[in-house]
């Protein structure tokens, strides 16, 4: 059904996008794509689309069914895409009309009882067809661009990151829909992820992209903090108080009544189930959205790094120009070595400054986010899921990389996360989110050892 043949893609300086790659999908058939940050996933689920970047230059062969993809006309090309392949991108809230309402997003591809079907398979309830995206968080978003494609019953469905944001049964769900959708329907699934478990449960072929990094040694991946390290009750200053936060969207309340309090130096995470209201409590904490109740207190600046990097960074800005403006504006540096010194932090290189974010892959683009709140030099950093685009050495090293801010520079992570292994690791306590109201709250290793909430048993799975 999919026949790629020593494809690659290289940019008009010559650099490699996509280094040669071949492979092949039978119909029915599920493979997985795996591979660092930056190393041409994206571009390649995107190929078979027919769509590459322009003014770059391609090797190889693209095949889909009977289509040579990228040497169709673009009257064929156009109804190949509307008949023959469903995507679902990185970030898919950009792909979503943020004037409909969820009703139409899915009407305009299927008639109702399709549109019904595919929003019960993401396990979204019927009241989500009077909302908007901008009412939905990033996880429901997700799952919203996934019914999409799936409502339209295309022969091949090509999804970029599809569980990235869910949390452990959700994603479990997602990944048995995919199964069932390729065993029952025939439907040929292409996917690319950083989970490696769930990947390996979802795939009937896993295909490495790029060069592999080294593996993490354990001396690092151990470099965690412990629940006492980082208990609040040590007698740091207070960073962050949140008081009776209550956050209303129309009627609809959002959050209510959130107690939290985070120390200097502290790493607390706040989890669960997807449309909790953890990006709305991220918002509300870094005064992006108005409580209608309550408080928040900080001892300096917070700095919010978005779930969403490419809604948050300027299409018309270069990467240096994006991160030159909170360096004036916060610190009145006006140095370019002081832009270099941002990336090398991020681990990106210098030569990426020049670069727009649609010249970055998913994972490039949340590290220049992240540079960009660390410009601020912040009391207090909010990271809405930051880890969610990255593979997990990445994903490590930019945790590893914020762990060592927290201990040397004794600024407080607020980490939202629904990666179990990540708050193991790195947070000392953890605060989870149902409905828009904390059910459990606690050292993460007594509320992991012994949950007391459902909502905390379905985060492990």
């Amino acid at each position: 059904m999919i026949a790629v043949e020593d494809f690659s893609v290289a940019s008009p300086s010559g650099a490699t996008l996509l280094a040669p790659i071949s492979l092949r999908v039978p119909t029915g058939g599920i493979v997985g794509l795996r591979g660092p940050s930056g190393c041409g996933k994206s571009t390649l689920l995107r190929a078979l689309l027919g769509q590459v970047p322009a003014g770059t230059t391609t090797t190889g062969s693209v095949r889909v069914g009977e289509h040579d993809v990228l040497a169709l006309e673009p009257i064929v090309l156009r109804r190949f895409r509307r008949q023959q392949i469903a995507f679902v991108g990185q970030d898919p809230g950009v792909a979503l009309n943020p004037t409909m309402r969820v009703r139409s997003l899915l009407g305009e591809l299927a008639d109702a009882d399709r549109a019904l079907e595919a929003l019960e398979a993401v396990e979204l309830p019927q009241s989500y067809l009077r909302r908007r995206p901008a009412e939905l968080s990033g996880g429901e978003q997700r799952r919203i661009a996934l019914a999409r494609a799936l409502a339209r019953h295309t022969p091949v469905l090509v999804l970029d990151e599809p569980l990235a944001g869910l949390h452990g049964r959700l994603r479990s769900a997602v990944v048995r829909l995919l199964r069932h959708r390729a065993g029952e329907r025939g439907t040929t699934i292409v996917v690319s992820g950083h989970d490696d478990a769930a990947l390996r449960e979802l795939a009937d072929e896993e295909i490495f992209v790029g060069r592999r990094l080294s593996a993490v040694s354990e001396q690092v991946a151990g470099q965690g903090i412990t629940g006492s390290e980082s208990s609040i009750e040590s007698g740091e200053p207070g960073a962050l108080a949140v008081s009776g936060l209550s956050v209303r969207i129309g009627r609809r309340p959002v959050l209510e009544d959130i107690e939290l309090r985070l120390a200097a130096g502290e790493s607390l995470a706040v989890t669960g189930p997807s449309g909790a209201g953890k990006s709305t409590l991220a918002r509300a904490v870094v005064g992006l959205r108005k409580p209608s109740a309550g408080s928040v207190r900080s001892s300096g600046r917070i700095a919010l790094v978005p779930q969403d990097s490419t809604g948050s960074l300027n299409p018309r800005r270069t990467i240096a120009e994006t991160l030159s403006r909170p360096l004036l504006r916060h610190r009145g540096v006006r140095d370019p070595a002081a832009v270099t010194a941002l990336l090398h932090t991020v681990d990106l290189k210098p030569e990426l400054a020049q670069r727009y974010p649609h010249e970055l892959s998913g994972g490039q683009r949340q590290r220049v986010a992240l540079a960009r709140s660390l410009a601020m030099d912040p009391a207090v950093l909010v990271c809405d899921e930051i880890t969610s685009a990255l593979d997990s050495d990445t994903a490590t090293a930019i945790m590893t990389l914020l762990d060592r801010l927290r201990r040397e520079r004794r600024v407080a992570l607020l980490i939202i996360t629904h990666d179990m292994n990540l708050v193991t690791r790195y947070c000392g306590r953890m605060c989870v989110l149902e409905s828009g109201r904390v059910v459990e709250t606690g050292e993460v290793r007594d509320l992991l050892a012994a949950p007391a909430h459902d909502a905390t048993l379905a985060l492990l799975g």
